[in-house]
């Protein structure tokens, strides 16, 4: 217990190292440059503004959170049948591909004014935008993990007489989830930026209100704070996206190991 106790310690140290070191840098020059706060504010005036704005940044990073990650999980579904649907029909694959690759270089924030439009300044047009960040990463991983099979395993599972729903669901989809995982994680941070976008656009609350608030009063240490803030609740989805790929890998000798 006590090695893994100091074990535990030692992993935290090396994670944070980095951080303290830019921190510690940051401060150092906000103070010797004497940069005036609305410009760039020094770490520690940012601490202080985390410690006096902390329950409006944690009421409204929770919105921000539960629209991202319903955002997130809207995306995840429709990319990964759209992957499915892809990969069972090369006629599809090849008539709608361009069309999400099209789609794909549009730049959300132009779609976000209609999405308000037709689903109001509310949680729902939050949602559909971070939702529609995450959908083509997820789409193209899925299909590209779907279609990427070794050859030899399928000959062999072919030789056994398996079904193609058999190979698909104990080869395909085991395949397939390191590909979903490296989509996921590429995700986290589009579903974020989808959800604070529209709150840009029409919001009453959310971390992406807070920061507008912010800035119309050149208050930079609390734009900043929600910044971190923000970069925060990113890694809460990324570390339960790890965990679960830690638990399914396991069970799967050739679902891939945890990146």
């Amino acid at each position: 217990m006590p090695l893994r106790r100091h074990g535990g310690i030692s992993l935290a140290v090396k994670a944070l190292a980095p951080t303290l070191i830019i921190a510690a840098m940051w401060e150092l020059y906000a103070r010797l440059s004497r940069v005036p706060d609305y410009i760039l504010p020094a770490p520690s005036e940012v601490w202080l503004s985390f410690t006096q704005h902390y329950e409006a940044l944690a009421a409204h990073a929770l919105v921000t959170l539960q629209e991202s990650l319903a955002g997130l999980l809207l995306g995840v579904m429709i990319g990964s049948v759209t992957a499915t649907v892809l990969y069972s029909s090369r006629s599809l694959r090849t008539a709608l591909m361009p069309l999400l690759i099209m789609f794909n270089s549009f730049p959300k924030i132009a779609i976000a004014p209609v999405l308000i439009l037709w689903l109001g300044t509310g949680v729902s047009s939050k949602v559909v935008l971070s939702a529609l960040l995450v959908f083509f990463p997820i789409t193209v991983n899925v299909l590209a993990g779907l279609m990427r099979v070794d050859p030899e395993l399928l000959e062999l599972f072919r030789s056994w007489r398996a079904t193609s729903w058999t190979i698909f669901r104990m080869i395909r989809i085991p395949t397939a989830f390191p590909h979903f995982v490296d989509g996921v994680k590429v995700a986290i941070p589009l579903a974020v930026i989808g959800a604070l976008i529209g709150e840009f656009i029409g919001a009453s609350k959310g971390l992406g209100y807070l920061l507008l608030l912010a800035g119309s009063s050149l208050d930079v240490s609390l734009q900043f704070a929600a910044l971190i803030t923000m970069g925060l609740i990113s890694l809460i989805p990324f570390y339960l996206l790890r965990h679960v790929q830690s638990r399914i890998a396991r069970r799967w000798s050739w679902g891939g190991a945890e990146g």
